[in-house]
C-alpha cells in the first residue's frame, strides 16, 4: 500500500466534513521542524527504557514519519508511523492517541 496516497485520501475525505482535518504547514521545512520534535517526543513516550530512566531522550530512536502535500489546501501534512513504534521490543504501554491529540495522522 502507498502510505502517502492513503493518507492524502483520508485527509481529502475528512475535508468534506471539516475545514481543518489535521495540522498543516505552508512549507516542507516547517513541517519537518514539527515532525522531528514530535517524532522524538512520541517515541520517548512509548519507550520503556526511557520511561524507566535507563536512557536519555537523545538515545531514543525517533518515530518514522512522512511529509506529504495536500493539493486541496496547497499545504503539507505529517503522517507518523505508529505501527513501527508499537512493534519495538522496548516499547511500553500508553495512550495510543498521543499523536492524534497533536492534530496529526498515524499509520
Amino acid at each position: 500500500m502507498n502510505i502517502i496516497t492513503s493518507l492524502q485520501n483520508r485527509i481529502s475525505r475528512r475535508l468534506t466534513e471539516t475545514k481543518s482535518p489535521c495540522k498543516t504547514y505552508k512549507t516542507i521545512a516547517a513541517a519537518e521542524k514539527v515532525a522531528d520534535k514530535l517524532a522524538l517526543e512520541a517515541s520517548a513516550y512509548f519507550d520503556g527504557k526511557y520511561q524507566d530512566g535507563q536512557i536519555k531522550i537523545e538515545d531514543v530512536i525517533p518515530m518514522q514519519y512522512v511529509i506529504f502535500h495536500i493539493a486541496e489546501l496547497e499545504r503539507y501534512a505529517i503522517g507518523f508511523n505508529q505501527t513501527e513504534v508499537m512493534q519495538r521490543q522496548n516499547r511500553c504501554g500508553g495512550y495510543l492517541g498521543v499523536i492524534a491529540n497533536e492534530g496529526h495522522y498515524t499509520f
